[in-house]
């Protein structure tokens, strides 16, 4: 399935990092052509419509292998300028964020890393209200 379903704000977000609208870091080209099929194909939902089940910006996202069920992956997408992976804080631009970023739990994802494809499954996806949607200065 190729559907993609955002807020409003992590629409929004995006569009700014495409428009090279947001702090540094900018995105690569391939990066920018990435989120443009993201923004071209999402469906956007109201500020207040939380998406339950899908991966926005500042949720954990819970990632496991389906070739090794000891193999899972736990990161929240950030924006670039908040990325920290001694906190597991992944950046937007990279492959593995991209690849989960408004998609929802049961989804296998793919994306390049260490020279091959990578292949999860997103098993849960838990919510943190950012501060945009949360009224948080």
């Amino acid at each position: 399935m190729n559907s993609f379903l955002l807020n409003e704000a992590d629409f929004s977000r995006l569009h700014g990092i495409y428009h090279n609208e947001s702090s540094p870091p900018l995105p690569s080209p391939d990066q920018r052509r990435q989120i443009g099929r993201i923004l071209t194909a999402a469906e956007v939902f109201p500020e207040t419509t939380r998406l339950e089940g899908h991966a926005g910006f500042n949720d954990e996202v819970v990632l496991a292998s389906l070739a090794d069920e000891k193999d899972d992956f736990v990161f929240r997408v950030v924006m670039p300028a908040e990325a920290d992976p001694a906190e597991d804080r992944v950046s937007v631009l990279t492959p593995v964020s991209l690849a989960v970023i408004g998609r929802g739990i049961g989804t296998v994802v793919a994306w390049e890393a260490n020279g091959g494809l990578r292949e999860m499954k997103i098993v849960s996806i838990n919510k943190t209200p950012s501060p945009d949607v949360a009224g948080v200065p």
